[in-house]
Protein backbone atom coordinates (compact mmCIF):
# COMPACT_ATOMS: atom_id res chain seq x y z
CA UNK A 1 0.00 0.00 0.00
CA UNK A 2 1.18 3.51 -0.61
CA UNK A 3 1.58 5.80 1.99
CA UNK A 4 -1.25 8.34 0.42
CA UNK A 5 -3.63 5.38 0.80
CA UNK A 6 -1.78 4.30 4.24
CA UNK A 7 -3.17 7.79 5.40
CA UNK A 8 -6.54 7.34 4.23
CA UNK A 9 -7.05 3.81 6.06
CA UNK A 10 -5.99 5.71 9.45
CA UNK A 11 -7.71 8.70 8.85
CA UNK A 12 -10.87 6.74 8.05
CA UNK A 13 -9.74 3.97 10.95
CA UNK A 14 -11.99 3.81 14.35
CA UNK A 15 -8.87 1.96 15.82
CA UNK A 16 -5.18 1.84 14.62
CA UNK A 17 -2.94 -0.88 15.59
CA UNK A 18 0.38 -0.60 14.58
CA UNK A 19 4.53 -1.37 14.84
CA UNK A 20 5.99 1.70 16.98
CA UNK A 21 7.68 2.63 14.09
CA UNK A 22 8.40 6.56 13.70
CA UNK A 23 6.38 6.92 10.06
CA UNK A 24 3.08 5.07 11.28
CA UNK A 25 2.61 6.50 14.80
CA UNK A 26 3.45 9.97 13.33
CA UNK A 27 0.77 9.70 10.51
CA UNK A 28 -1.76 8.79 12.98
CA UNK A 29 -0.73 11.49 15.66
CA UNK A 30 -1.11 13.80 12.42
CA UNK A 31 -4.74 11.95 11.75
CA UNK A 32 -5.60 12.38 15.39
CA UNK A 33 -5.69 8.95 15.66
CA UNK A 34 -4.17 7.34 19.28
CA UNK A 35 -2.65 4.21 17.63
CA UNK A 36 -2.17 0.89 20.01
CA UNK A 37 1.37 0.08 19.11
CA UNK A 38 3.48 -3.02 18.86
CA UNK A 39 6.66 -2.78 18.90
CA UNK A 40 8.81 -5.05 17.21
CA UNK A 41 11.80 -6.51 19.41
CA UNK A 42 14.87 -8.10 19.36
CA UNK A 43 14.74 -11.33 21.03
CA UNK A 44 12.66 -12.12 17.95
CA UNK A 45 15.11 -11.30 15.45
CA UNK A 46 12.64 -8.39 14.27
CA UNK A 47 15.12 -5.46 14.69
CA UNK A 48 18.49 -5.27 15.45
CA UNK A 49 17.77 -3.98 18.66
CA UNK A 50 14.44 -2.64 21.11
CA UNK A 51 14.76 1.32 20.21
CA UNK A 52 10.57 0.34 19.17
CA UNK A 53 10.16 -0.60 22.60
CA UNK A 54 11.82 2.66 24.54
CA UNK A 55 9.86 4.73 21.98
CA UNK A 56 6.83 3.01 22.98
CA UNK A 57 7.22 3.03 26.45
CA UNK A 58 7.79 6.71 25.90
CA UNK A 59 5.01 7.98 23.78
CA UNK A 60 2.73 5.48 26.09
CA UNK A 61 3.88 7.19 29.45
CA UNK A 62 3.09 10.90 27.49
CA UNK A 63 -0.58 9.57 26.67
CA UNK A 64 -0.36 9.79 22.84
CA UNK A 65 -0.50 6.37 22.07
CA UNK A 66 -1.53 2.82 24.16
CA UNK A 67 1.57 0.63 24.86
CA UNK A 68 0.07 -2.66 25.96
CA UNK A 69 2.42 -4.37 28.33
CA UNK A 70 -0.04 -8.32 28.29
CA UNK A 71 -2.21 -9.95 25.80
CA UNK A 72 -5.26 -9.03 28.14
CA UNK A 73 -4.05 -5.32 28.01
CA UNK A 74 -4.45 -5.62 24.03
CA UNK A 75 -6.91 -7.48 24.24
CA UNK A 76 -9.14 -4.65 26.51
CA UNK A 77 -7.28 -1.89 24.21
CA UNK A 78 -9.31 -3.58 20.99
CA UNK A 79 -12.05 -4.23 22.34
CA UNK A 80 -12.69 -0.79 24.09
CA UNK A 81 -10.50 1.22 21.62
CA UNK A 82 -8.28 4.37 22.50
CA UNK A 83 -10.40 7.49 21.87
CA UNK A 84 -8.94 10.23 19.16
CA UNK A 85 -6.44 12.40 20.33
CA UNK A 86 -8.22 15.72 22.02
CA UNK A 87 -7.56 19.00 19.72
CA UNK A 88 -4.89 20.03 22.00
CA UNK A 89 -2.91 17.29 21.31
CA UNK A 90 -3.53 15.94 18.26
CA UNK A 91 -0.71 16.93 15.22
CA UNK A 92 -3.86 17.53 12.77
CA UNK A 93 -1.79 20.30 11.14
CA UNK A 94 1.97 18.91 10.72
CA UNK A 95 3.58 22.70 9.16
CA UNK A 96 2.14 23.98 12.47
CA UNK A 97 2.73 21.27 14.66
CA UNK A 98 6.37 20.90 13.45
CA UNK A 99 8.32 22.82 15.73
CA UNK A 100 6.11 21.08 18.49
CA UNK A 101 7.16 17.86 17.43
CA UNK A 102 10.64 18.88 17.14
CA UNK A 103 11.13 20.56 20.70
CA UNK A 104 8.98 16.75 22.20
CA UNK A 105 11.48 14.67 20.57
CA UNK A 106 14.59 16.56 21.12
CA UNK A 107 13.40 16.91 24.57
CA UNK A 108 13.09 12.84 24.85
CA UNK A 109 16.46 12.93 22.96
CA UNK A 110 18.29 15.05 25.66
CA UNK A 111 16.82 13.72 28.33
CA UNK A 112 18.50 10.24 28.48
CA UNK A 113 15.21 8.22 28.84
CA UNK A 114 15.66 6.37 25.30
CA UNK A 115 18.80 3.95 26.51
CA UNK A 116 17.96 0.88 24.39
CA UNK A 117 19.93 -1.24 26.48
CA UNK A 118 18.04 -0.87 29.56
CA UNK A 119 14.36 -1.81 27.72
Amino acid sequence: MDSPGMEKRIREADCVICHAGVGTILISLINGKKPIVIPRRKEYAETVDNHQVTFAKHLGANNLVVYPRSDRDLKDAIIAPPASLSPDRSLTSFDQSRGRLVRYLTGWVKSGDQDIRST
